[in-house]
């Protein structure tokens, strides 16, 4: 088939429109910026550790860098949704660590006596804890006002539980979203919601024996249901079966327990890793350890500092299903995005 010169004009136009808009789609949609808070390498080897990137900010006014940045989520999109409990808000970005949005102001729904509230919906009170359920709401612990807030993907609000009248939290931290239950670590305990915002039931005992809970700060649940809680105080690691039955305990409280021999310096976030293995943000210790399902110690990685690879203070963590590790590196005011190369297998301790 001959075309004339004209039509063959005509379908050159048409590449090259189509062309044209893919560039700009993947300019403004893909192509992570630097000067936008992005710190890049590609790749690079650090020790067991390999370096992706660093997001330490939305890089725009009025607020172009984090200040503690404390949680980290991921949608189906691979977008990033880190909460900052010292700004109030919520900033998302996506998979390239581009800054795409952000949601939340302070607002106060029950200050001390005689001042007056300034919550409106939608606000937040040192937002903590953050996760998304497969329709991609947000689930955000709006800790300073004891309560769960839900947004949609785009941030905009839907609704808060409990209330006070059917349920009151005390201190609530991090939450975990797992066929529609909803588990929130509170003072001592594990409060668990339905769907709706209803209360179900608690899970765990409150103490400082080795078995019990007494502030229960990360958590995440395996696809079999069994629930992982990291007891800051404590400092152990809790495995309980879907029903909330205690399977198995890492680590010992404190009392006696020289810092040398302590499993934990103090263990935060958690996260899930396809294979199943539990990841751990250690916040003492500036490190991430790893432990198999069966509460096996498999590696201890990362380190003190503020160079790529290294943390300092970190809080929340999650695992994507490309096996990149998103952790809120708080002290250093950025979320570092990293992979676990190998294992370091360690000893055991005796306990």
């Amino acid at each position: 088939m001959k075309f004339s010169k004209l039509t063959k004009q005509k379908i050159l136009l048409v590449f090259l429109l189509i062309l044209v808009n893919f560039l700009a789609y993947f300019y403004l949609f893909m192509l992570p910026k630097r000067g936008t808070g992005i710190i890049l390498s590609g790749t690079e080897r650090i020790g067991a550790l390999e370096f992706i990137m660093a997001i330490c900010g939305p890089g725009t006014e009025p607020q172009p860098k984090f200040i503690r940045p404390y949680d980290v989520a991921l949608n189906d999109l691979g977008d990033i949704y880190v909460t900052d409990i010292d700004a109030d808000k919520v900033f998302v970005f996506n998979r390239f660590g581009r800054f795409k949005f952000s949601f939340g102001e302070t607002g106060i729904a029950t200050p001390p006596g005689g001042v007056k509230a300034t919550w409106k919906p939608g606000d937040f009170h040192y937002p903590a804890g953050i996760d998304i359920d497969i329709n991609g709401n947000v689930y955000v612990v709006d800790s300073g006002n004891r309560r769960i807030n839900i947004y949609t993907s785009d941030g905009n609000f839907i609704r808060f539980f409990p209330n006070s009248s059917n349920y009151s939290l005390i201190n609530p931290l991090m939450v975990a979203v797992y066929r529609g239950k909803i588990y929130v670590t509170d003072r001592g305990r594990i409060v668990v919601f339905n769907e709706k915002g209803r209360f179900l039931k608690t899970i765990g005992e409150t103490g400082r024996e080795r078995s019990q809970l007494d502030g229960p700060d990360g958590i995440a649940v395996g696809d079999d249901g069994t629930i992982y809680v990291a007891d800051g105080l404590n400092m152990t690691l809790h495995a309980y079966s879907s029903k909330g039955k205690l399977k198995w305990v890492v680590g010992k409280p404190p009392a006696g327990i020289r810092e040398a021999q302590r499993r934990f310096g103090l263990p935060a976030g958690l996260g899930i890793a396809p294979d199943g293995n539990i990841y751990v943000a250690d916040t003492f210790h500036h490190t991430i350890q790893v432990y198999s399902p069966q509460g096996e110690r498999l590696a201890e990685v990362g380190g003190r500092g503020e160079d790529k690879g290294h943390f300092n203070f970190p809080r929340g963590l999650k695992v994507g299903s490309n096996w990149v590790i998103y952790l809120a590196d708080s002290g250093n005011q950025r979320v570092q995005a990293v992979k676990l190369l190998r294992y370091e297998i360690l000893p055991e301790f005796n306990y």
